[in-house]
């Protein structure tokens, strides 16, 4: 599994979460309740899969967000051996390719909050 892969699957799991809410709390306003801290669901499994930290609404936007990122640092390839983040790659004038590593730390730094995952691996931390 690539990190983009694992990216993209673990947004998809945070949509789903954030869709289930947003309908539960379409179905019923007082689906959810704010803490003051956070939004949860009054009744959140016991694997707290349906807690949204921040509203639902935001997070779905935030899921958003993140694909667009993850899709604005695709991958280059130069030859057979070579691959580099289109966008963080820089070129210099007098001495060639300067370039960060496939993948980026953008796209390490993401990953990162879900380095509990099984499928997390430790040469992805940023």
């Amino acid at each position: 599994m690539t990190l983009i892969e694992f990216l993209n699957a673990r947004l998809d799991e945070d949509e789903a979460v954030v869709k289930e809410a947003i309908a539960a709390l379409e179905r019923d306003p007082d689906a959810l309740i704010d803490d003051g801290l956070g939004w949860y669901a009054n009744n959140a499994d016991s694997s707290g899969d349906s807690i949204v930290a921040v509203g639902p609404r935001r997070a779905a936007a935030e899921v958003e967000a993140k694909r667009r990122i993850v899709k604005t640092h695709s991958v280059r390839y130069f030859g057979r051996d070579s691959a580099v983040c289109e966008t963080c790659h820089t070129y210099t004038t007098d001495y060639g390719d300067e370039a960060e590593d496939f993948p980026c730390i953008t796209l390490r730094l993401l990953a990162s909050v879900y380095a509990d995952h099984p499928d997390y691996r430790q040469e992805w931390k940023p």
